[in-house]
C-alpha cells in the first residue's frame, strides 16, 4: 500500500469532454511485485453531443464518450473497458437504454451511451393539447355563420394557442441541424387555425351583405342625354297639349295600394337575396370544411411518414 500522489498513473482524459473533473478513489493504492497497480479514479464528466431531436419526442440516439490513455507526445496507455453497470438509467426526461464499449480502426476506445426520450410527459404536455385545439376548430364548423359566436369562438382558440407556444418557447429543445419536427407541427396548427378564422370572417360577410370585400364599390353609371327637341318645332305645342289632356290625377285609395304593393315586392326581393346569399355561404362554408378535413387526413399521414421513415443524419462523432 502506497500513497497515491507518490506512485506514477497512467493518464486517463475524455477528448470531447466540456468539463472533466479527476480524484482518486482513496489516498492510497495497491502496487504488486509484478508491476501491477491496482488504482480507483473517480471522473465525472461533462460531454457535448449533437442529440438527433429531429423526431422529438420520440428520439433515440447515441452519444460517444472518447476515451484517451495517452499524451500530446502519443506515449501512454491503451485503455481496455471491462464490464459496465449502468446506474440512474431511468432519471428525467431521458432514459439510458445501453452502454457499450467500441473500438475502431485507429485503435481509440468510446464508450456508446444510447439515449431515448420517455415520452409520456412530453406527449401529454405538447402534443395532446395541440390535437385538441384542432379538433376543436374543426369542430366549430357546426356553429352558424350568422351572430357572431363562430368568430368570437375561433378567435379565442387563436390567442389560447399563442399563449400555449409562449409558454412552450423556453421548455421546447433548442434549434440545431436537425431541428425538431415539432416546431414545423405547431407552426402549420397556428397557420391553419388564423386561415380557418379569416374564411369563417369572410363567409360570415358574403353571407350578410353578398361581398367579402371590407367596403361596398360606388355603382357609378353615366347617364344617356335624351335629345331634346328644338324650340321652334311645330310639334313641341301639339305634344304639350296631348300631355296635359291625357294626364288625370290618380285616386288617394290606388296610390296607397300601389305604394303597398311596392313596398311588399322590395321586401319579398331582398328577403329573397338575403336567403339566397345565406345558401350560397352555407355551401362555400360546407367546401370549407371538407377541404380542412382532408388537409388534416393529409398532413397528418405526412407527419408520421416523416417521424418513420425519414432521419436527419447526425455525425457524433466529429469532435
Amino acid at each position: 500500500m502506497l500513497p497515491a500522489k507518490k506512485v506514477w498513473t497512467p493518464h486517463l482524459a475524455v477528448k470531447n469532454a466540456v468539463s472533466t473533473t479527476l480524484e482518486p478513489g482513496s489516498k492510497d493504492l495497491l502496487v504488486f511485485s509484478n508491476g501491477v497497480v491496482v488504482h480507483r479514479v473517480l471522473m465525472h464528466i461533462v460531454v457535448g453531443c449533437d442529440i438527433n431531436l429531429y423526431s422529438y419526442p420520440f428520439t433515440r440516439d447515441s452519444c460517444p464518450i472518447y476515451l484517451d490513455g495517452k499524451n500530446a507526445m502519443g506515449c501512454g496507455s491503451i485503455i481496455r473497458v471491462g464490464e459496465i453497470y449502468p446506474k440512474g438509467n431511468e432519471r428525467g426526461d431521458w432514459r439510458t437504454d445501453s452502454v457499450g464499449d467500441v473500438r475502431d480502426e485507429n485503435g481509440h476506445t468510446y464508450l456508446w451511451v444510447t439515449l431515448s426520450t420517455r415520452t409520456f410527459n412530453p406527449v401529454v404536455t405538447l402534443i395532446v393539447p395541440s390535437i385538441l385545439i384542432m379538433m376543436a376548430d374543426m369542430a366549430s364548423f357546426s356553429l352558424p355563420l350568422g351572430g357572431g359566436e363562430r368568430i368570437s369562438f375561433k378567435v379565442t382558440l387563436v390567442l389560447s394557442f399563442i399563449m400555449f407556444l409562449i409558454i412552450l418557447a423556453d421548455i421546447l429543445p433548442g434549434d440545431s441541424r436537425c431541428s425538431p419536427l415539432i416546431r414545423c407541427h405547431f407552426c402549420v396548427c397556428l397557420i391553419s387555425l388564423v386561415i380557418s378564422m379569416i374564411a369563417s370572417m369572410l363567409l360570415t360577410r358574403l353571407g350578410a351583405d353578398g361581398s367579402v370585400l371590407p367596403f361596398s364599390l360606388p355603382r357609378w353609371r353615366p347617364r344617356r342625354a335624351e335629345p331634346s327637341p328644338p324650340e321652334d318645332s311645330p310639334n313641341t305645342a301639339a305634344s304639350e297639349l296631348e300631355v296635359q289632356s291625357t294626364v288625370t290625377e290618380p285616386k288617394p285609395v290606388e296610390t296607397a295600394l300601389q305604394r303597398m304593393v311596392d313596398y311588399l315586392e322590395r321586401v319579398t326581393t331582398q328577403d329573397r337575396l338575403a336567403h339566397q346569399r345565406k345558401s350560397f355561404a352555407n355551401k362555400l362554408d360546407n367546401v370549407c370544411f371538407w377541404i380542412y378535413v382532408l388537409f388534416y387526413i393529409v398532413y397528418s399521414m405526412v407527419m408520421l411518414y416523416m417521424i418513420k421513415y425519414y432521419m436527419c443524419v447526425v455525425d457524433n462523432l466529429e469532435f
